[in-house]
């Protein structure tokens, strides 16, 4: 519990010598010891850079997407293919009756361009390229956001632990298993990386047109990706609750979360409305059959559309939740099987870090951050709230589990931020590799 509570920033080695040679004192040392703050690091790199992290991100999602092979798998074959098909038909709503079982009153949009591809006789690589192109995009963001909470490390720790946590987040079981397929996990996810990382880098709540305008175009990516994916609205509620729960005063809050909101409704309105519309039109119910249980169309039936099977049923399941994703039996959070230990792992450190604290308060020892988390706690404390809202709303909905590769991937740079704070730097680094 010392270990957590009693480190306290020191100079480093750089600074001392700074200070005490009196050949470093003039306008070049200034300039070193100003370099070697953690604002200072928070500069932008060059625009070159981030082109090249974002080109290398994408081919490399397109490779690991060639790996893959083929994608043949079942929603594929039910209606990723038929909707787009059909919307064009004009058979999807006036015509076939559930063709493709309840899958038939999806939203057309996110299958449009694959079925566009498909028509056209494109070349597969092409098709792949097009299918691996948000798992590249979110995997850029996901980089930025890394690189900006690890700020307060120096140049080398700071790329050995964004690193580190891109290679946890994205060799995960649900994102490989993803991975350049038609299911549109990615595809949302790349939307929601975007919108995190936006939020990360601005501050939500300040009193500026530059805040108002980034919040809300936070939310409208959000809205968007809700729109073409429900399930992504999971990720609109973890944003908002992160900017609800701010250290900030309430009415500041408030209004960055109602501008948010506001985004997040226009994005709804522009990628599901029209279908919305179709969906009243036909059924009288704008979620044709979700929410039938409010709507009360009478085309189908009151019951609730998603089964209750998958994840928790009892206060111990969900105290082991995480626990449990380990290797869970299938039809658990799953269709098939699989070994994935990082949201277990990310709960251990998460237990562990939140123990030290609560035993620190108790025996009322001084606490104090590790300097690689000085001026970046605002931006972990958003992020840890994002990840533990979408994670709780997620498993009070659906508990399916290849709807979290947003939080599958901010698994990794969560283990190796409570490695850092639990661990002096050497013992931290050993951990980690």
């Amino acid at each position: 519990m010392q270990t957590i509570g009693a480190r306290l920033i020191a100079p480093t080695p750089k600074l001392l010598a700074l200070v005490s040679d009196p050949a470093k004192r003039g306008a070049g040392g200034i300039i070193a010891r100003a370099m070697d703050r953690p604002a200072a690091r928070t500069v932008a790199p060059p625009g070159y850079v981030n082109a090249l992290v974002l080109a290398a991100c994408v081919i490399g999602a397109f490779v690991a997407a060639l790996s893959r092979r083929q994608d043949a798998n079942w929603d594929l074959q039910n209606y990723h293919f038929y909707d787009p098909w059909a919307w064009f038909a004009g058979r999807s709503l006036d015509w076939d009756i559930a063709a493709a079982q309840l899958q038939t009153f999806h939203n057309p949009l996110p299958d449009l361009p694959f079925y566009a591809l498909i028509a056209a006789g494109a070349s597969p690589h092409v098709i792949t390229f097009w299918l691996a192109l948000p798992t590249g995009i979110a995997a850029y963001f996901a980089v930025r956001v890394a690189w900006r909470l690890f700020r307060d490390l120096d140049f080398v720790e700071r790329i050995g632990a964004t690193a580190a946590a891109i290679a946890i987040g994205f060799t995960g079981a649900m994102g490989i298993g993803q991975l350049g397929s038609t299911t549109n996990e990615w595809l949302v996810t790349a939307f929601t990386m975007t919108a995190l990382w936006m939020l990360v880098r601005e501050v939500p709540g300040e009193r500026s047109r530059r805040s108002t305008i980034i919040v809300t175009t936070a939310g409208l990516l959000l809205g968007v990706a809700s729109g073409l994916k429900l399930t992504a609205a999971t990720y609109a509620v973890g944003l908002c609750a992160a900017i609800l729960m701010q250290r900030a005063p309430l009415r500041v809050n408030v209004r960055a979360a109602a501008w948010f909101s506001g985004g997040v409704a226009i994005g709804l309105a522009i990628a599901h409305g029209p279908w919305s519309y179709a969906l009243w039109t036909h059924f009288d119910n704008p979620l044709f059959p979700y929410g039938n249980r409010w709507f009360r169309s009478p085309w189908w039936d009151l019951a609730p559309v998603l089964p209750s099977q998958y994840g928790a049923h009892s206060l111990h399941d969900w105290l082991l939740l995480p626990f449990k994703l380990l290797a869970p039996r299938p039809g658990f959070v799953s269709e098939v099987s699989y070994v994935d230990g990082r949201l277990p792992l990310l709960y251990a450190l998460a237990l562990i870090a939140g123990g030290g604290y609560v035993l620190a308060r108790v025996q009322q020892t001084p606490l104090a951050l590790p300097s690689g988390f000085r001026s970046s706690a605002r931006d972990w404390r958003f992020t840890t709230t994002f990840v533990i809202v979408s994670f709780v709303v997620w498993a009070l909905l659906h508990s399916i589990l290849r709807y979290t590769i947003p939080i599958e991937i901010l698994s990794g740079v969560l283990i190796v931020g409570a490695v850092g704070y639990l661990l002096r730097p050497p013992h931290a680094t050993i951990a980690i590799v």
